[in-house]
């Protein structure tokens, strides 16, 4: 049997691997980012709500947190731009965790 092979000599195999690997590379990175960007989200939801007099406590929003990441992760929630800024990821939660509120 005959394998062909792209012009560029790559096993298609190899290539679809190679792609593979980068989109992995480039969620983890995004995960890492949503995880630093989330602290200061989440900080800065605590201090509105203390000044709003809304008692959500901690836990209720790293619970949040983490099924947010868990999406990031399983790419439910994409990120289109790199680097991701504090703004989307904020709107992105906050969307997600009014959603989950609700539910």
């Amino acid at each position: 049997a005959v394998v062909s092979t792209q012009s560029t000599g790559v096993d298609p195999a190899v290539e679809q691997g190679q792609r593979e690997a980068e989109r992995e590379r480039c969620l983890k990175d995004t995960v890492q980012q949503c995880e630093l960007l989330m602290r200061k989200v989440i900080s800065e939801k605590i201090k509105a709500d203390r000044i709003e007099g809304r008692k959500i406590t901690y836990s209720v929003y790293s619970d949040a947190k983490a099924v947010f990441l868990g999406e990031v992760k399983s790419g439910a929630i994409s990120f289109e731009k790199q680097p991701i800024s504090m703004e989307t990821v904020k709107e992105r939660f906050l969307e997600h965790f009014v959603k989950s509120a609700r539910n």
